[in-house]
């Protein structure tokens, strides 16, 4: 069975007018324009004071920096925090912030890196004052962000067309396919799947299990699931939507005894995890690495993950430089491929990216990150094998990316399938399914 990419189907979120009209409706509030400074309003950085001594000495008459200086001064960060000197690291960012302001007289802030150092120096001022970032998500914003790198990219696409292929092609004539979503977000992943389901002529029927780690999240995901049922409804197929608070707002308890046992059909671990905060991703981790997976024995888990947490699982004993130099150059490159993607016509819409997805993420990941957090688990090394991704998968998948322009490609990683940007791998598809040792 294969995936129809551009199979005619009722539009999951009914929205009868094109996309570039949602776009420009939804931009109207978004008050950033073409020359959008860097440094947003209400700044959790402090200015640097008058005395401040300067790490780079610079001529008074010109102060544009170039790019290895502004990575020079990030990694110097970096490596002040790892060392726990945090006068030098105060005086770092200080001065990175004062660099920053510069870039944006001498309009340097259209450049990617340039626009995305205000967050990585907002991470390490994190790191140091050992401080929060209040910051409120406006969820409107993040859906419209959300829906602009679906259209115009092929990350939400690949990672979903290519685990809903897997997931296909598991079915192996069964009627019932019941599916563990881990982060079924607005759910948008799943009328495709529903739509070549409902073709079928074995009469399948589909459950979601919706895994919910907040209970502040639980009405969202409650709306989450009308809709698909709506959906369902349209095309005449049969899907019943339940979720599971796995999480009671206290960070070590979590309730996943209350999961139960699949006795019949298909049973897959949706996982996917390339767009998820660091809190949640360990949430995530907690729930593959305890009995919880052995006991409901899925036929296989489909696991969707950010290149940057690859770098962690494979050497886990890296520092906070290593980890930091690898999320630069990773963010540095998504942004790129994401300045392609949307292009000149949509460059306010970029920037809303930047500001509800990109930033938040870069801040998070390197505010949070703890030295020998291993996104890896015993369940998936002891009780599952990775196995290759089918020729069908592979060629849908090519095909797929092979619609957006640029630089985008597939590359094949250890056991999966990788999307890249110039040849640089971003998020990683890979299949797993019960070994010996777990069947026994």
């Amino acid at each position: 069975m294969e995936a129809h990419l551009n199979s005619p189907s009722p539009s999951f979120f009914t929205i009868p007018i094109e996309f570039d009209d949602i776009l420009m409706e939804s931009l109207m509030d978004f008050n950033v324009d073409d020359q959008e400074s860097i440094i947003p309003l209400g700044s959790n950085i402090p200015p640097p004071s008058q005395t401040q001594e300067t790490i780079q000495e610079e001529d008074e008459d010109d102060h544009q920096l170039t790019k290895s200086s502004l990575i020079d001064l990030l990694i110097l960060g970096a490596e002040a925090v790892e060392a726990e000197n945090f006068a030098r690291a105060t005086t770092i960012t200080e001065t990175l912030h004062q660099l920053l302001l510069l870039d944006q007289e001498n309009n340097l802030n259209n450049i990617a890196l340039h626009r995305l150092a205000y967050y990585f120096t907002l991470g390490l001022h994190l790191r140091t004052s050992r401080s929060e970032w209040c910051r409120h998500d406006q969820q409107d914003q993040v859906m419209t962000a959300s829906q602009m790198v679906q259209e115009l990219t092929p990350y939400v696409k690949f990672a979903h067309f290519t685990a809903n292929q897997a997931i296909l092609e598991a079915m192996d004539g069964q009627k019932e396919l019941h599916i563990i979503d881990m982060d079924v977000m607005e759910g948008i992943q799943w009328p495709p799947l529903m739509a070549d389901l409902s073709r079928t002529k074995n009469g399948v029927s589909l459950r979601i299990i919706a895994l919910v780690w907040d209970g502040n999240n639980l009405k969202s995901m409650q709306r989450t699931g009308r809709r698909l049922l709506e959906f369902a409804e349209s095309i005449g197929f049969a899907l019943r939507f339940d979720t599971v608070l796995v999480d009671n707002d206290q960070e070590d308890i979590h309730h996943f005894d209350s999961i139960e046992v699949i006795d019949s059909g298909v049973l897959v671990l949706n996982c996917m995890v390339y767009n998820t905060r660091l809190k949640r991703l360990k949430s995530v981790k907690k729930f593959l690495d305890g009995s919880v997976v052995k006991r409901l024995c899925p036929k296989m888990v489909v696991m969707v993950e950010e290149e940057v947490f690859r770098f962690v699982m494979r050497m886990p004993c890296k520092s906070f430089v290593d980890f930091f130099m690898e999320a630069l150059q990773h963010f540095t490159c998504v942004y790129d491929s994401f300045v392609c993607g949307f292009g000149e016509r949509y460059k306010k819409g970029l920037r809303m990216v930047e500001r509800e997805m990109l930033g938040p993420r870069i801040v998070d990941y390197v505010g949070e990150f703890e030295r020998g957090f291993m996104w890896t688990n015993k369940v998936m090394e002891e009780g599952f094998k990775c196995i290759p991704l089918s020729v069908c998968n592979v060629s849908q998948a090519k095909f797929l990316v092979g619609v957006f322009s640029g630089g985008y490609g597939v590359e094949h990683v250890k056991g999966g399938l990788a999307l890249s940007w110039k040849s640089r791998p971003l998020i990683n598809v890979t299949v797993w399914v019960p070994s010996s040792k777990l069947i026994t």
